[in-house]
């Protein structure tokens, strides 16, 4: 809900300044640099909320990793940590470098 209204406070903020400082006719170079900046803001506003969904950066964005019922990972937010805390559960010294995904984590979670 912020993001969404960010986007719409920056582009309503940007009309209003254009309407304070322009004059009421607008020439066509003048109006596409305004639809060229909306339009910058909107894709930033989609790539901040869409970005994380993406398995390339996951990663970068386990700030909200979270397992029901299972408090043995509070502030491990890398795949080392994880695998750290999974080994002195499952009593593994070194794990194969297959099991470093986020997905076989959460299927060795899901077995705890």
């Amino acid at each position: 809900i912020s993001l969404i209204s960010m986007t719409v406070l920056s582009i309503s903020r940007l009309l209003g300044i254009r309407s304070v400082f322009a004059p009421r006719h607008l020439s066509v170079q003048m109006r596409l640099k305004l639809l060229a900046l909306v339009l910058v803001i909107l894709a930033t506003s989609i790539l901040i909320a869409v970005l994380p969904l993406f398995d390339v950066f996951e990663d970068f964005f386990v700030n909200g990793l979270f397992y029901d019922g299972i408090p043995l990972f509070i502030g491990a937010p890398s795949i080392k940590e994880h695998l750290a805390i999974l080994g002195e559960y499952f009593s593994i010294k070194t794990w194969p470098a297959k099991w470093a995904t986020w997905d076989s984590i959460r299927s060795l979670v899901r077995e705890m």
